[in-house]
């Protein structure tokens, strides 16, 4: 049996995608541009939680709207605009993050010493 490596979502916004099922050939073209994906909120926002555990922030980009708002590496997110985290999971946060609608948004996080902070994010 021939195991195929994860191809992450990534891959599939930065190559065009070519798939040869009569020769069991994927084939990734990398775009000369990225002037087809459109930047999400959630890229904006500069924050990465957790795939398997939402509630983790993986890592929050310097001088994004994220770190401006105080959020860092290592903090549990409790929830998002009064919605318990535990709830959404993580396609939910990145569903709602993504939603260029909202402008605002208010966390409530534990930080790596185990205290509890309102953060609020702004998108404007």
């Amino acid at each position: 049996m021939q195991v195929w490596p994860a191809v992450g979502g990534t891959f599939f916004r930065e190559c065009l995608t070519i798939f040869k099922f009569s020769e069991n050939v994927v084939k990734l073209n990398r775009y000369s541009d990225s002037n087809h994906v459109k930047e999400s909120r959630i890229q904006r926002i500069g924050l990465q939680a957790n795939i398997y555990d939402a509630s983790e922030i993986v890592y929050v980009v310097e001088d994004s709207f994220a770190w401006e708002g105080g959020l860092r590496e290592g903090y549990e997110i409790n929830s998002v605009n009064g919605i318990p985290i535990a709830s959404l999971g993580y396609f939910g946060i990145y569903d709602l993050l993504s939603d260029t609608s909202i402008e605002e948004y208010q966390l409530v996080v534990v930080t790596e010493s185990n205290d509890v902070k309102n953060v609020l994010i702004s998108t404007e």
